[in-house]
């Protein structure tokens, strides 16, 4: 399994109870039915009568089945090219709701995967510990200010307790603007799973990393670091009712994407 750095935003889609009434009592009243990132390039989700995630289609290329049992939702994930097993995600909730681990397995055996475990300060977290199956580890730190998630701070290392990478996270939002439903973090990592993880209290309006990977170049001396540098700048099209409807993304190079994104609402 390739290992990597996800920062990683979710957003609340479907309850994690499996009674309807709770479940439609925390739906929003106007869940996302499409992303597009550009031609052809959609994403499409669809919900069951609780109105919880039921699927999303990535492209036509892969599309992931949710399902529920207790305090567990499980993802799986298929290429719809060839039809070969992609991924299974197993997401087990706490007794207040927060996600406590989500592990990732990327063979059918299960032999490979990914184990995250997340620690809270009320409703925040503030440690990720992920471990694989290879021996490699990662652990998150969460930095927050006035509930907004303003810097994340990773390490990596390798089964022999190396330092492989970091990564360093900060973020800026719009103190005018609530967070909801569209925030420009959320599509970039592909998470509209409807598993609520960080939830600040303003839009996002920038982030920034900076990526370091170590790489053992000579034996006799330490390993090399070589960094890279990653921002985008968001600025937000609303509709008539306040919902977001588009995400304008600009990078480093002064590069602009578009995220526009389809309601059904009630």
């Amino acid at each position: 399994m390739k290992f990597n750095i996800i920062f990683s935003f979710a957003i609340l889609i479907f309850s994690v109870s499996c009674k309807k009434d709770a479940a439609t009592k925390n739906q929003p009243s106007c869940p996302i039915v499409k992303i597009s990132t550009g031609t052809d390039m959609n994403s499409v989700f669809s919900y069951d009568e609780s109105g919880r995630l039921e699927s999303i289609n990535y492209y036509g290329s892969s599309i992931t089945h949710f399902s529920y049992a207790g305090n567990t939702i499980i993802a799986i994930s298929e290429n719809l090219v060839n039809g070969n097993f992609y991924r299974k995600k197993t997401y087990t909730i706490d007794g207040n709701g927060r996600v406590a681990t989500i592990k990732t397995e990327y063979n059918k055996t299960g032999s490979d995967w990914g184990l995250e475990i997340y620690e809270y300060n009320g409703t925040q977290p503030v440690k990720r510990t992920l471990t694989t199956s290879s021996g490699n580890t990662s652990v998150c730190n969460y930095v927050w200010k006035d509930n907004n998630l303003t810097e994340a701070h990773y390490t990596v290392q390798n089964s022999s307790k190396q330092l492989i990478a970091t990564q360093d996270i900060m973020l800026e939002y719009y103190t005018d603007q609530s967070y909801q439903l569209g925030d420009g973090r959320s599509e970039d990592y592909r998470v509209y799973y409807g598993i609520e993880i960080i939830h600040p209290k303003n839009l996002t309006k920038k982030y920034r990393s900076t990526y370091t990977e170590y790489t053992q170049v000579d034996p006799d001396l330490p390993p090399m670091p070589v960094s890279s540098i990653e921002t985008s700048n968001y600025s937000y099209g609303f509709d008539s009712h306040g919902k977001i409807i588009s995400v304008t993304v600009t990078n480093e190079d002064n590069n602009q994407s578009i995220i526009t994104y389809e309601y059904e609402c009630d």
